[in-house]
């Protein structure tokens, strides 16, 4: 008699599909923890309704860009709509220690207020499900800032167990704004990456034209220590590439191979033409 074939678990299902993508089963158990962890959140009765996610986990889950990111990233509308009121830490700590957060969740650190009106929760450890060593994610919810936009419902799938969410993002165009505002002041390799994707792969020809009036209302909020007012931000984006090719494509975990830098100049130099005109408020 022939062995019965060994059941194929979640486990050997997800080293499979770390195999298949050709990338380390750590970045794929990252990405799985990050949309459960998004799913958590949104499941508390106090603040599930008030918290748009945005950032580089949204482009991963929504947008289907490569990179994965190592942190989640949301705003609250509670602190715009309600001056008096804002997230409770007590309410991440409670979202990230119910029971279907053990299933999760390995340990938290507390949430806590790192400036005004803002929130975090620096190390979240994960379970693998590939079976690995635990994942570290990082968690921030602001409310410093009022969207521009009204936010959109998606569902977003767990590649791992298959299991789908309903979150709220913010639009990919004012995603691509705030993208815009961290290229200037960081010069980032990744940040780089993902406004070359924006602009390459998500935002269409009239998103385009919509952008510099968004980006202006983002840049009247940045900290002016950082980008100093008067600023020819066409000349500081230009400025901003030469810094990001020098290490490019340092610490840009993609999944397949990344585009050369003179590809990924060819998006920033659209950027670069919609900024002409602007200067940092």
């Amino acid at each position: 008699m022939s062995p019965r074939p060994r059941p194929v678990t979640q486990r050997i299902a997800a080293r499979s599909l770390a195999d298949e993508l050709q990338i380390p089963a750590e970045h794929l158990d990252r990405a799985a923890a990050l949309t459960q962890i998004a799913s958590l959140l949104v499941s508390h009765p106090q603040m599930g309704d008030a918290l748009i996610f945005k950032g580089g986990a949204i482009m991963t889950t929504v947008d289907g860009s490569p990179r994965f990111s190592r942190d989640l990233d949301s705003v609250s509308i509670i602190g715009e709509a309600h001056a008096n009121k804002m997230i409770k830490a007590a309410w991440i700590d409670e979202a990230l220690s119910t029971p279907a957060a053990r299933r999760i969740v390995r340990y938290s650190t507390p949430a806590q207020s790192t400036r005004t009106k803002s929130l975090s929760v620096p190390i979240i450890t994960c379970h693998s499900l590939t079976g690995g060593p635990p994942i570290n994610i990082s968690l921030s919810v602001t409310w410093r800032e009022k969207l521009c936009l009204p936010p959109v419902a998606v569902t977003v799938t767990n590649e791992v167990t298959g299991a789908t969410y309903e979150i709220r993002v913010m639009q990919a165009i004012e995603r691509c704004a705030e993208k815009v505002r961290a290229f200037l002041e960081r010069r980032l390799p990744r940040d780089a990456y993902d406004l070359y994707y924006y602009l390459q792969a998500v935002l269409t020809p009239s998103d385009v034209a919509r952008l510099q009036p968004l980006i202006a209302t983002k840049l009247e909020a940045s900290d002016p220590r950082v980008l100093v007012t008067g600023l020819d931000l066409e000349q500081e984006c230009q400025a901003a590439c030469e810094t990001a090719a020098l290490d490019y494509p340092s610490n840009v975990v993609l999944r397949g191979a990344a585009p050369t830098w003179p590809e990924v100049q060819v998006e920033l130099d659209r950027l670069a033409r919609v900024l002409r005109g602007l200067v940092a408020p």
